[in-house]
């Protein structure tokens, strides 16, 4: 993450199913291109490229049915649990930006080393895997 281009990650992934591009008009401005599932978690596949440097920022999976123990098996014991929660002052509901928080309603298991956050929700479900090339949220709030 934050090195592979647009360009590779085509060579290595083909064409999208379909893509949105966001532009929040300041700062950023990302496309985010679908794939069908991987073979080791089927569900999907999101690449998310930053659109002015043609950089992949993130790539994340959403499995269909993965539990938090298949994927610490899978993954490893060299986990921390994160607790996070919106810090929603810089945005609306789920939109605004993640921190940590000892009370957060937002549980990742976290790779930090290898760049591995994985969501999982009260069921103890995987809602999602990202591979990612800094934090997933803040260490404090923004907001005041």
């Amino acid at each position: 993450m934050g090195k592979s281009t647009l360009a590779e990650m085509r060579g290595v992934l083909g064409a999208p199913k379909r893509s949105e591009t966001f532009n929040d008009g300041k700062s950023y401005s990302e496309v985010w291109y679908y794939y069908d599932s991987i073979p080791e978690y089927p569900g999907t596949l999101r690449v998310i490229v930053d659109k002015t440097k043609n950089i992949v920022k993130a790539v994340d999976v959403q499995p269909k049915d993965l539990s938090k123990e298949e994927a610490i098996r899978d993954f490893g014991q060299d986990y921390v649990v994160t607790r996070y929660d919106f810090d929603s002052c810089l945005g609306d509901e789920e939109a605004a930006p993640l921190f940590e928080s000892p009370s957060g309603a937002v549980i990742f298991i976290e790779y930090r080393q290898r760049g591995i956050a994985i969501a999982v929700n009260g069921n103890d479900k995987v809602n999602e895997i990202r591979y990612v090339s800094e934090a997933i949220g803040a260490a404090i709030s923004k907001c005041k």
